[in-house]
């Protein structure tokens, strides 16, 4: 059961507008102004992700319909997306999927360098993986190795599902 002392809460600042911000038990030691940080670095990520979505979209319909003929599902349903995505027009097409996951990278890009220039746990923490990745790196006939695989598996499941939607 979770613990209800935990939640999202919002409240009316004084020149009213609505902050959103983490309820956390009064025995946590993270201050308030912390759990209000860490909800509107949650909120941007949202938003950023959001904002990247249609383009993600559009990109996934555009290779996915080029799989088969179109007259076959899920081609058929990948031409749709990506017909109605035409139908908005160079505007519509431009804010879609050139403005919107632009200001996406600009907005996910500050949390990740205000976290990387103020949190240094997270610092050790990179510097740690990469140092744990250095002697993988230094083999490189098996990360060709690992890609070819992974290929391989994403490839044949592609030619699988082709297969069996006929």
């Amino acid at each position: 059961m979770p613990d209800p002392s935990f939640g999202l809460a919002f409240r009316v600042l004084a020149d009213g507008h609505i902050c959103h911000h983490l309820d956390v038990p009064a025995k946590s030691s993270v201050s308030e102004e912390d759990q209000l940080t860490r909800a509107n670095r949650l909120s941007v990520s949202i938003l950023s992700a959001i904002l990247a979505a249609p383009a993600g979209l559009f990109f996934l319909a555009a290779i996915g319909r080029t799989l088969q003929p179109t007259a076959h599902e899920p081609s058929r349903t990948l031409d749709a997306v990506v017909t109605w995505f035409l139908a908005l027009g160079g505007l519509g097409l431009f804010a879609l999927l050139v403005v919107l996951p632009f200001v996406a990278v600009l907005l996910a890009g500050r949390i990740v360098w205000r976290e990387w220039s103020t949190d240094s746990t997270l610092r050790s923490d990179l510097d740690a993986l990469r140092r744990a990745a250095v002697p993988i790196v230094h083999r490189p006939a098996v990360i060709l190795a690992v890609v070819v695989v992974a290929f391989g598996a994403v490839y044949f499941a592609a030619m699988l599902v082709h297969a069996l939607a006929g």
